[in-house]
């Protein structure tokens, strides 16, 4: 920590973490380069979207359920699961650095 200040107002860049009591900011437009965060962010969530529609696609094809062992249905349907979640973490990522600059 460089720097400790009671503040009325964060300056611009800065993300807030709120704990009990206190709201602390850290400038992150000062530390990374955001808009080389946001185009990697924006690369890993088109290939999240890329595989979720490819999931997406198997899990609604009824040959699919229908042929495919319970296990493999199963994988797939966990995969899909956890792949949406990593989507919506990228997509909250991506809002909290568009309030960045």
């Amino acid at each position: 920590i460089d720097s400790l200040a009671d503040m009325d107002s964060l300056p611009k860049g800065c993300v807030t973490i709120p704990v009990e009591g206190a709201t602390f900011a850290l400038p992150l437009a000062e530390i990374i380069d955001v808009g080389e965060e946001k185009a990697r962010l924006e690369k890993s969530l088109a290939k999240l979207d890329k595989e979720i529609a490819g999931l997406n696609g198997r899990l609604k094809n009824p040959n699919f359920a229908a042929n495919a062992p319970e296990e493999v249905v199963a994988e797939a349907q966990d995969n899909l699961a956890a792949r949406e979640d990593e989507a919506g973490k990228l997509r909250e990522a991506l809002a909290r650095l568009a309030e960045l600059g």
